[in-house]
């Protein structure tokens, strides 16, 4: 049990500044700018590993151009790793990719913050197809890709984001600034009760989805904002690709996405674009930051 301690200016080949292999809990500490020459900066958690991280910081930890600068989950054979991660901010970290976040196991992220994270590309958040990854009550936001994917990318894992926030993500040179989606025959991505707006791209500045040849396990949308994107070729700025809507959504500019409205729905278009009227991101009394609902 670590509480109430720095981790920091550590340098290692791989777990820089902390490797778990059995069962760890992390609470009220920092582990701050520690070095990867290869992979795994910040906190390393094996595929034997238990990992529980409360009221922490992972933050300025450089994975330089491997992957995993803030924390990485692992998973082999079939062994995965567990990380429970709450009010926890994980943020200023930088990698190749998955800067932020990176899982291959079972992790579960509850009231933090995933910002300002740095990478070529999945700056902010990255689920591997053996993972298996739960978002509540979170922010994601301020990741930036000098490739793609700057918010989160679940690559045909399984994921559910609810009652979260991925917002002004960018990725420069690429798609999908806030949310990439590549699914596969056994992957699944439900998103509810969400936020995705003011996130960048060369396309697809909000979500991007690329289906598998079967065009099977769309990902599923409802009760969600998904809005004020921005793609800075003109294509698709809030939704590129098919997806399953469950209804009580609104997509500013539906131009680019495939989905039957579901009850509730509203869809802008290119020459109607709705306007979700929606505050700065800010904090109004929540576990973490927010865009309050304005007037209208």
């Amino acid at each position: 049990f670590l509480t109430a301690a720095t981790v920091g200016g550590n340098t290692a080949e791989r777990g820089g500044g902390i490797t778990n292999g059995g069962e760890m809990s992390i609470a009220a500490s920092r582990i701050i700018g520690n070095t990867a020459r290869v992979s795994t900066a910040g906190i390393g958690n094996e595929p034997t590993g238990t990992l529980t991280i409360v009221g922490s910081e992972v933050t300025g930890n450089d994975a330089g151009t491997g992957g995993g600068g803030g924390i990485a989950n692992y998973a082999q054979g079939g062994d995965v790793g567990v990380v429970r991660i709450a009010k926890t901010l994980v943020s200023g970290n930088h990698a190749q990719s998955s800067a932020g976040l990176g899982n291959a196991g079972d992790m579960t992220i509850t009231a933090s913050q995933i910002v300002s994270n740095t990478a070529e590309q999945q700056a902010g958040m990255y689920n591997g197809p053996t993972g298996v990854l739960r978002l509540a009550d979170s922010t994601v936001s301020h990741n930036s890709a000098s490739g793609g994917i700057a918010g989160l990318h679940n690559d045909g894992g399984r994921a559910w984001i609810g009652n979260s926030t991925i917002s002004t993500n960018t990725a420069r040179d690429g798609a999908g600034g806030g949310i990439r989606y590549d699914s596969t025959l056994t992957s699944t991505l439900v998103i509810t009760s969400t936020t995705i707006a003011n996130n960048t791209a060369n396309r697809a500045g909000g979500f991007t989805i690329q289906l598998n040849a079967a065009q099977t396990n769309q990902p599923i949308l409802e009760n969600t904002i998904l809005a004020d994107n921005i793609a800075t070729s003109g294509i698709a700025p809030d939704c590129e690709g098919t997806l399953d809507s469950r209804g009580h959504n609104l997509i500013g500019d539906a131009r680019g996405c495939v989905f039957t409205p579901g009850p509730g729905d509203l869809a802008g278009t290119i020459t109607d674009t709705l306007d979700p009227l929606l505050g700065p991101l800010a904090d109004h009394g929540g576990p973490t930051p927010t865009h309050a609902l304005l007037k209208g």
